[in-house]
Parts: C-alpha cells; structure tokens; sequence
C-alpha cells in the first residue's frame, strides 16, 4: 500500500470533465406492465432491481447512476446484463479505465447526491455530473488503484459474510437448545434427575401464573430529555424520555406495529403500546421470558385488524406454559442465557466490526484517489 501512495504522490494527472471522457446515457422508460419474464435487473432510482426483465438494454460492465427519486444520484456497477431503467450509464472514452472510474463516482458519492433537484420527486442529470473534474493519471497507474481497491472490497465483502454467517450460526443453535430444553420430554426427564420422581412438571395458563399490564399512551409533543427507552410497538424504541413506568428486568409484549414481539429489559422503561409479562409466585423470569420466545411465532398469529393490527394480553393469557419445579427453571434459564447473550454480543458486535472495515476502506479508497490539483 505504501509503495502505490508513494506512486500516486509523485504522479502526473490530468484534469478533466466527464464531460470530456465519458458518454452518458439516458435509460428507457418501463413498468411494471410492460415487463416480460426473465432474469435481467431493471435497473432504476433505487439502490437494488426495481424488477427483473426479459431483455437488456446494456451489456457487459455499465456504470449506472440513478435518475429519480429518494436515491437519485446513487452510484452502481453491474457486470451482467441489464435493463437501464430511470438512470443513466456512464461509460468511459479512450484512456480511462472503467472501474477506476467507478471507484471514483463513489468515493465522491455525497457530492453526486448534492445535485439533486426538484420540489417533489428529486432528479439527477448527466448534464450536471459531466461537469465535475475527474483526475486522470496514466492507465498504468489507475488499473493498480482499481485493483487495489477491488482487493479492499472483496475483503470487506467477503468479512461481511462471514461474520454474518457466525451470526446465523448462533441464532441456529440458540434457537434448536432453546426448543430442546423446553420441550415437555426434557422438563420431564431433568425434573426426574434433579427432583426425583414424585416431582411433576405442572401445565398452567399463563393467565394463571403472570400478571398483565397495559403500558401507558404517550405522544412525543409529552416527552422530557432523558435517556429512558419508550417501549411501544416497534422492534427498537419509539424514542427516549425522563420518566419510566417499569423497572429493570421487564418482559414487554409490543401490542400493535410489531404486534406480538417479545423483549426483555435490563434497565428501567417508559412502557406505551404494549403490555408486560410478571410472573407470580414459582415462576423464574427468564425461563417464563424464553419460553415466550420458543412460541413467538404462535403469538404473532394471535394478530387481530384489516389495518393496523393489534395482539391481545387477554388471548396470550390463554395460552398454557409448563412449569417444572424452580430448580429446573433456573438451570435451564441459565444455560439459554449463555446462549442469549452469546448470540447478542454477537449481535452487536457485528455492525461495528463491519463499520470499522468500511471506514478503513473508504479511508484507503480516499487516498488512492487523492491527486494533487497542481501535480499536471
């Protein structure tokens, strides 16, 4: 990497418009209707396929930039196929390498997205992007920056993948334990082990063994600064306020939106739109908080409403939870913890795992494409 900074430092570029080096092309107009079945991405104002078509309009590697919309302006590089939608393609003219001068479109993407105009839609124009300047240094030159960068990118791809296949993996494997050790054989056979066989494992509704309470309405015209969670329907809070009305260690059910999603807290909570789960008596709270997470998927489908749907605690009361002796709730609560918390280090570490690697390529990217304005 040294040896090719030291490289661009000392070399002589040109400084010209895209206008000059590159042909832009306006996409054709499609819909939906007009579609024919096939596999080639129709490329639009979005950042993936709008749809997929029967033919093409562009072959081989296209620079596409697009036209219209929230992501006009959003820079792209297809090496297939495909059929040029609301967009245009920028292709290069004699010495300019194509995926160096992709490389650079994105590394001044911000600037791309800065020409947008109109009121109600936003559009981007070639006429307005021909105009930026663009570093020409000799071929030689840019196909090593472009391969350089090309290295960067699998790299960051490939960590991406990887680590989110890890992810998956744990998910995978807290999910089938999870299920394991809930299920009625093992309750049966460990409260045998560990309390002998007098011990039974009992089956209550959960209406009989927690209390359900509805959280309280708030708007954000009534929020006061702080840092306290507002849960309500979403999967991630609402918002942050001064106030909570659930202490740490509360297990909320999202009553609309994400109706029926489950989460624990480990810190004090303003509770909206969704009720929480307390045990009473003989019932650990992590067991009852993971055996609500084995039945998720049976608590979405309590959903009522054509519109914005709604789940019930009156109908999740009914449903009927084993409950063997404490004992057994607290080993297996402790080993799905292990789990739990694997899986959400994880979790969080991933994001800025890949952040930190985004940031070094788009650093490194930055000064492979850093020419001196004087240095002709």
């Amino acid at each position: 990497m040294e040896n090719i900074l030291k490289l661009i430092k000392n070399e002589k570029v040109e400084w010209k418009r895209l206008g000059e080096v590159c042909d832009f092309k306006r996409g054709q107009y499609i819909t939906k209707k007009d579609i024919i079945d096939g596999d080639i991405p129709v490329v639009s104002g979005g950042i993936k396929p709008a749809y997929y078509h029967g033919i093409s309009n562009r072959d081989g590697i296209t620079i596409t930039v697009a036209g219209s919309g929230v992501n006009a302006g959003f820079v792209s590089y297809w090496d297939q196929p495909i059929f040029l939608g609301d967009a245009f393609s920028v292709d290069p003219i004699g010495n300019l390498n194509k995926k160096y001068l992709y490389y650079w479109l994105v590394n001044i993407q911000d600037q791309i997205y800065a020409l947008k105009k109109g009121a109600g839609i936003p559009h981007v124009y070639g006429k307005d992007l021909a105009r930026f300047l663009i570093p020409i240094p000799s071929l030689e030159v840019q196909e090593k920056i472009a391969k350089t960068l090309d290295k960067f990118t699998k790299y960051v791809t490939e960590l991406r993948s990887e680590l989110r296949s890890e992810l998956l993996l744990r998910t995978k494997q807290y999910n089938y334990y999870r299920n394991f050790l809930l299920s009625n054989e093992y309750l049966t056979k460990k409260t045998y082990e560990l309390c002998g066989e007098h011990v039974e494992v009992e089956y209550k509704t959960l209406g009989d063994v927690c209390n359900f309470k509805r959280g309280q309405y708030i708007t954000k015209k009534d929020i006061i600064d702080g840092d306290i969670p507002v849960v309500s329907g979403g999967v991630k809070p609402a918002y942050y306020h001064g106030i909570s009305n659930r202490d740490a260690g509360t297990i909320t059910v999202a009553g609309s939106g994400n109706a029926g999603y489950v989460s624990y807290w480990d810190q004090p909570i303003f509770l909206s739109d969704a009720f929480s789960v307390e045990p009473i008596d003989n019932l650990n709270k992590r067991y009852l908080y993971h055996w609500l997470i084995s039945v998720q998927d049976k608590i979405y489908s309590l959903k009522q409403g054509a519109g914005i749907t709604h789940v019930y605690s009156k109908d999740l009361a009914r449903f009927i939870i084993p409950i063997p002796p404490l004992e057994v709730q607290n080993y297996i609560a402790s080993i799905l913890d292990q789990f739990d918390s694997l899986t959400s280090n994880l979790s969080e570490g991933l994001p800025k795992e890949i952040e930190l690697r985004q940031k070094q390529y788009e650093y490194y990217r930055d000064q492979l494409l850093s020419f001196n304005s004087n240095n002709e």
